[in-house]
């Protein structure tokens, strides 16, 4: 069976030119393989970086290291994917159906544990900011009443009639 798959392999190989000779044909063979091992070698480098960023549940679970979770509420879940993805950790996101405003639970996991600490750390650094922070929306209803209040000047302009 497999003497029978490596006589089967065929190689098709077009080449362009005018007068087909040895030396045409084994350049052409040379590129091919060349193009080849690159093929290979970019496959490789792919292989070896490891995922990283936004993946499903399933595939999370399926490396085997441990897994951490934590909720995040619905505006704050793209702060959570900029941070985890500053730092290279790869996430998984599970919508929580059971609550009225959507909750998510956000399953993480990293090659180093510090990685994983330092995104929780700023996640929840710049949760405590966004706390302290007065909202923009506040402060423009709070001036809106302050400038209803103040008594404007009032411009009367008559025109006379000259003749």
């Amino acid at each position: 069976m497999v003497q029978e798959e490596a006589e089967s392999r065929v190689i098709h190989l077009c080449v362009s030119t005018t007068r087909l000779t040895g030396h045409y044909l084994v350049a052409a063979m040379r590129m091919y393989l060349r193009h080849a091992e690159n093929k290979k070698q970019r496959n490789a480098a792919k292989n070896t970086k490891g995922i990283h960023g936004k993946v499903a549940v399933k595939d999370l679970l399926r490396e085997g290291d441990g897994v951490q979770s934590m909720p995040v509420a619905d505006g704050k879940l793209r702060d959570f994917e900029r941070i985890a993805n500053k730092y290279g950790v790869t996430f998984s996101v599970i919508k929580d159906k059971n609550e009225i405003p959507p909750r998510y639970l956000v399953f993480f996991k990293a090659r180093d544990a510090d990685a994983m600490t330092q995104v929780v750390k700023d996640y929840t650094a710049k949760e405590l900011n966004r706390a302290k922070k007065p909202s923009i929306l506040k402060q423009l209803n709070k001036l809106k009443e302050a400038a209803v209040g103040i008594a404007t000047r009032v411009r009367k302009k008559e025109q006379e009639i000259d003749r």
